[in-house]
């Protein structure tokens, strides 16, 4: 084979290699190695201790359990603005909220302490048009307090139904979720009425980070998530 032949292979073979490394790249599923928070609301009128005292007891206990998670503690059941977990490493900086709705930690046999309840993520009332291009969405804004190369949620896309009166009341359908991310968008679908991982990475690292829903048969066009990973080296 004549050096011209070779030389043009690798050039071809470096331009594939670009692309398939191109950033940011969205993908189903929870990323290893990272670290995965939820969310908790603390009564301090009806804890048995100190805030301190039951958020280690918290903490020990999800460890004891083997949950892989860690606790991200907010102050509210709704209108949670300027949410942060793990000491500042994730913050929500406007239009995402706590949510009394859960998804119920005792159905993987866990009895949380008095005072403590789980809760969920949620960007119902957030304003509009917030991303580039975007008219209608709900979107949050996420910033990071060191670079940040694998985001991930547990996003909810199945909608409000009560079992009591039989009748849907919309709430979080959404079909995909769309993020934006050092000035590029990525975009992923979602499988109807379940919940699921989808995680965003970049190689060059996150410091601010735009997620909006997409779509879907609820007016609301919003979400609510019950765990989120975060992957930093």
């Amino acid at each position: 084979m004549n050096r011209l032949k070779i030389a043009g292979l690798l050039v071809l073979g470096l331009q594939c290699t670009q692309s398939a490394l191109a950033d940011p790249v969205i993908s189903l599923g929870q990323p290893l190695g990272g670290k995965t928070f939820a969310m908790f609301y603390m009564n301090n009128k009806k804890i048995d201790s100190s805030p301190a005292q039951e958020l280690i007891a918290l903490t020990n206990l999800l460890n004891k359990q083997n949950q892989g998670i860690s606790p991200c503690m907010v102050n509210t059941d709704i209108n949670a603005i300027g949410i942060s977990c793990g000491g500042g490493l994730v913050k929500f900086v406007e239009g995402f909220y706590s949510n009394i709705l859960s998804f119920n930690l005792k159905n993987e046999l866990i009895n949380l302490r008095k005072g403590l309840k789980q809760v969920n993520g949620s960007n119902f009332r957030s304003p509009t048009k917030l991303v580039p291009g975007d008219s209608v969405g709900r979107d949050i804004h996420i910033v990071f307090n060191k670079p940040v190369y694998e985001f991930a949620m547990n996003f909810d896309s199945t909608t409000n139904y009560n079992s009591r009166t039989k009748v849907t009341t919309g709430g979080s359908s959404i079909d995909s979720v769309k993020f934006l991310v050092n000035g590029a968008v990525v975009q992923s679908d979602l499988t109807p009425t379940s919940t699921q991982w989808v995680t965003v990475s970049d190689s060059k690292g996150m410091k601010d980070l735009w997620i909006n829903p997409v779509g879907g048969d609820s007016s609301a066009r919003a979400f609510r998530m019950n765990k989120f990973s975060v992957v930093t080296n």
